[in-house]
This record gives C-alpha cells, structure tokens and sequence, in this order.
C-alpha cells in the first residue's frame, strides 16, 4: 500500500482542496487570524486580527525538494524514501515515515501543520486506500474528456470541476 499512498499523496500535493495554480495570486492555505500581535525577527510587525497563511505553491512545488515539481508521478514519495534510505541505511521511524501521507511537514500542508494538525488524517487516509482499491478491483474507469479536467474556483475555495464526466463499467470480478 505504500504505493497508493505515494500515489494519494502526489495527488493532494498537486491538487488538493483550496490550492491550485493561479496566474496572478499565490496559492494559499492554513489561514489563520493573528489573536495577538507579532514581531518577527527583522522587525516586521503583524496586529493582532491580521488574517495570514501560507503560499503553499513555494513548498508544494519547490524545484528544491522535489525534481520537475508540476508533473505528476505517482511514485514520487516512493522514490524519495528509497533515495532516503539508500543515502541513510540505519535511518529511525521518524526519518522513513517522513514520506507517508499522513505525515506533515513545512513540504507538505495539505493536512495542516503544527498543533492545529488535521486529527482525522490517519482515517482519511485509510479511507482513501480503501475507496481507491476498490475502485480499481471492481470497475474500468476513464475520463469522458480523455484527460483531467481544470479545476473550478468557488470564490477561495478549488474544487475538482463538478460538471466532469468518468465514465465507469463493472469489472466482470466476483
């Protein structure tokens, strides 16, 4: 299952709910309201009701981290764990388990990050593996357009578009 999860997870890094690549506005996501005010290292001053996020187009593709950052591969977290653990044999849990979905870290925001991390990621995630396989074991499926249709902006919010045809035929398995 770690490929589905690698696969799941390069999903939601390209594509997940509020984020997608827009033109003119960086994408944004863990919008928070300031409860008090800040002063950051260099003097910047944010008061306190100041509504913030995160430009997670600058983490979710980064040529840094990731190579070819906008195409999608669906092995992309498997790889990385194996360059990983190829560069750090006697690498600990924390070090291996970085590339699993339900991880969170500053590459990767779709569950949150920090104490307001998503508390039902692990369930979510199970639940995808589970709807995905039995997708795949019980139906042929395929895109009505033949290829991803472009997402739709509901006002902040980026939603897959509605309106797209997937074509679906029973499998002949038991």
């Amino acid at each position: 299952m770690h490929r589905v999860d690698s696969f799941i997870k390069e999903s939601q890094r390209l594509n997940p709910v509020a984020i997608c690549k827009r033109t003119v506005e960086p994408s944004v996501l863990l919008n928070r309201i300031l409860m008090k005010d800040h002063i950051f290292s260099d003097g910047t001053a944010i008061l306190k009701g100041t509504s913030i996020g995160v430009a997670t187009d600058t983490t979710h593709l980064n040529a840094d981290r990731y190579e070819d950052p906008h195409r999608f591969d669906g092995f992309r977290f498997v790889k990385l764990k194996a360059r990983n653990l190829s560069h750090s044999p006697s690498s600990s849990f924390s070090q291996t388990n970085k590339f699993d979905i339900t991880n969170t870290n500053s590459d990767s925001l779709g569950f949150g990050l920090g104490r307001h991390v998503c508390p039902g990621r692990f369930f979510a995630a199970s639940e995808l593996k589970i709807m995905l396989a039995h997708v795949v074991v019980m139906y042929d499926m395929k895109l009505a357009e033949g290829k991803r249709p472009d997402n739709v902006w509901l006002s902040v919010t980026c939603v897959p578009n509605p309106t797209a045809q997937v074509l679906f035929r029973r499998c002949g398995v038991a």
